[in-house]
């Protein structure tokens, strides 16, 4: 477009609309609008799948940021974005809070903790989600580099949660596609973080097309959505490999979700406790044994309502006879484990796997008695892989499915993960449908289909292409019946997340470094 009325050019509109609203680059409305983009940005996740939100969101952030480019400082570029950071990570995470007020008696002792809860995790998400806006204002670079730069950095960022502070990579940007199956199972190569990268760089691309920042913004743009492109046929060829063709493998498996309140479980005094015990162990029983004739019972982490010790049996996989795998607290040696445990009919338990990657503040005091904790256990000695009757399948607990590369050992090959979790906790707020949505996420980066057991649902049967072939709804007490097949080895698995963050990092090293010399050089692409 080359009149400066803006009348025929898309781009020039839209940028006219900004500068209409007189948004001064360090005025309030500035810091007002960068808020409301990152809490908009958290409705493309489950249960709203948004997924056009968190585009414009971070669409409309980036170019807020990045408008009338100049070298800011550290700390001033920090106070610009830390309104985007603070509200995405409260329109995230809010509810963790939920699980204070579930328990009557650990909401009496913990209620307090609310707001300095919910500032904290403004605070967290100021620093965290701020970062890759303050590298893309503070580093010194042509305008055709910043989509690629903020891209690599924003993914660098959720690599760093898979493990600082001992990670929390909750919902990848990748998430949003799961609406999208071809596009979601691209995830079999290249992972979270690979999809994240490129979704992230094709939304601020794309704004520095619109924005007219220079010819060469078009080669991010290209990379970009070619790469989408390619991802859908990548994905689409993950869904044909997981595919059964009509055919069954493996045991049938009865998962059980009991569903019971934590008014039904809660402790109020020692009699009580025993009664309820013994009254939630009847409902489990009777759920399991309703009609069929499955060859493996799974119930959901922490169902069984008595600590095990050593040389202890498992009473309920007696009573079945059956082969059943159960979440319970273990003790030994003078050690708490929050456990799955594998019973033989005749109730000899023949194997315990204890959980390795505990929740801070909920599992483990990570600043010791400063902040109260409602347990303090013992983590686990890390991935394995169990088998019975010839059914060979990963055990993970509760969360330990949100990290990548952190259940199945290296070169092996099982015929599926059992997930066990209890999600009672968060009740029906955002995150028990977004744990589910982890749950397929590592489905597909494995190509491991997934058998997940919650105690207050959402349980079900997820294939090795992330695709839910069964489920009990969330608070619905039942069970599902169903057998897994699919298993393949993805290339995210052979290549593993470390891989794959060099492979990103060198990528983007490279195109940074061809644009910077091309616009240096003033040569045309």
């Amino acid at each position: 477009c080359t009149y400066s009325d803006t009348c025929s050019c898309p781009g020039d509109k839209f940028i006219a609309f900004f500068n209409k609203i007189k948004i001064r680059p360090d005025g309030f409305w500035q810091y007002v609008i960068m808020a409301l983009c990152g809490a908009i940005a958290a409705f493309g996740f489950a249960p709203f799948n948004l997924w056009w939100a968190t585009l414009i969101a971070i669409g409309v952030a980036y170019y807020l940021m990045t408008r009338g480019y100049k070298k800011y400082s550290v700390f001033g570029a920090w106070l610009r974005a830390a309104p985007f950071g603070a509200a995405y990570a409260i329109a995230m995470f809010w509810w963790v809070i939920n699980s204070i007020y579930v328990v009557p008696e650990l909401a009496a002792q913990f209620a307090i903790w609310t707001i300095p809860a919910l500032i904290g995790i403004g605070l967290v998400g100021a620093i965290i989600f701020s970062i890759p806006f303050v590298v893309v204002m503070c580093v010194r670079t042509v305008p055709a580099c910043r989509a690629i730069l903020f891209a690599a950095v924003w993914t660098l960022v959720l690599w760093l949660r898979e493990w600082v502070f001992t990670g929390f990579p909750w919902n990848p940007i990748a998430n949003i596609t799961m609406p999208f199956p071809e596009l979601a199972n691209s995830m079999s190569v290249w992972g979270a973080l690979g999809l994240s990268f490129i979704i992230v760089g094709f939304i601020v691309s794309v704004v520095d097309v619109i924005a007219r920042r220079g010819k060469m913004c078009w080669f991010p743009f290209i990379i970009f959505l070619s790469l989408l492109i390619c991802g859908g046929f990548i994905g689409y060829k993950n869904i044909k490999y997981s595919q059964c063709d009509g055919e069954n493998y493996g045991p049938v498996i009865r998962i059980v979700q009991p569903a019971r309140s934590a008014s039904q479980k809660a402790t109020h005094s020692r009699s009580d406790a025993i009664r309820n015990a013994n009254e939630n162990v009847r409902a489990m029983i009777a759920l399991a044994t309703a009609p069929g004739a499955p060859d493996l019972i799974v119930f959901p982490e922490t169902s069984y309502p008595f600590v095990i010790t050593d040389g202890d049996n498992m009473p309920i996989a007696h009573i079945l006879k059956s082969d059943i795998l159960i979440g319970a607290t273990t003790y030994s040696d003078g050690l708490m484990y929050n456990s799955l445990i594998s019973a033989l009919p005749s109730g000899q338990i023949n194997h315990i796997y204890s959980k390795s990657h505990l929740v801070p503040f909920g599992e483990y005091r990570p600043f010791g008695d400063i902040i109260p904790t409602p347990g303090q256990l013992t983590p686990g000695t890390g991935p394995e892989i169990m088998t019975i009757n010839g059914f060979n399948f990963a055990p993970a607990i509760c969360y330990e499915i949100v990290f990548s590369d952190s259940l199945i050992p290296v070169n092996e090959n099982p015929n599926a993960i059992v997930n066990i979790t209890n999600d009672t906790w968060f009740g029906t707020t955002p995150g028990t449908y977004q744990h589910l949505d982890m749950v397929r996420r590592y489905a597909i980066e494995s190509g491991v289909p997934i058998v997940r057991a919650n105690y207050s649902g959402i349980s079900a049967f997820v294939n090795s292409d992330g695709e839910i072939s069964s489920f009990i709804p969330v608070g619905v007490s039942g069970y599902a019946d169903g057998t897994v097949c699919g298993a393949h080895l993805t290339a995210y698995r052979a290549i593993g997340r470390d891989g794959w963050m060099i492979i990103i990092l060198l990528f983007s090293c490279i195109c940074v470094m061809f644009l910077n010399y091309r616009c240096e050089e003033n040569k045309p692409l």
